[in-house]
C-alpha cells in the first residue's frame, strides 16, 4: 500500500515536533511538506530549529529523524496547510464513518 502524503502544520513548535516524532517510519504517513513561519521558510528543518546561539529547540524525546533534517524548499505558507489539513481531517472521518456504520439491513 503507497503511503499518504502529510503536511504538518507548525513543525517547529513542540506540537509539531511531536507529530513529525510519530509520523517518523510511519507504515501509513509520508511528511511531503512542512508548515510554520515565515522566518522558516527556505531553511533545512534542523536550521529552522536551532536558535542564533547554536543550541537545538528539539522537544522530543525521540532523536530527530534525518529524513526530517533536509531542505523543505517550499515550506507551505500556513493558510495552504490548514486548507489541507482541513481535506485530510474530512476524507479521514468519512473513511472512519463508512467503517464504523453498520451494514444496512434488508
Amino acid at each position: 500500500m503507497a503511503r499518504k502524503k502529510a503536511a504538518v502544520i507548525g513543525a517547529t513548535g513542540v506540537a509539531g515536533q511531536q507529530f513529525l516524532a510519530a509520523l517518523s517510519d510511519h507504515p501509513w504517513f509520508e511528511v511531503t511538506a512542512l508548515a510554520a513561519s515565515e522566518r522558516s521558510a527556505g531553511k533545512a528543518y534542523k536550521d529552522a530549529i536551532t536558535d542564533p546561539n547554536g543550541a537545538s529547540r528539539w522537544y522530543c524525546q525521540e532523536p530527530l529523524d534525518s529524513a526530517f533534517g533536509i531542505n523543505y524548499a517550499s515550506w507551505l505558507r500556513p493558510v495552504w496547510a490548514v486548507l489541507m489539513l482541513v481535506g485530510v481531517v474530512l476524507a479521514l472521518a468519512s473513511r472512519s464513518l463508512r467503517a464504523s456504520s453498520p451494514a444496512p439491513t434488508a
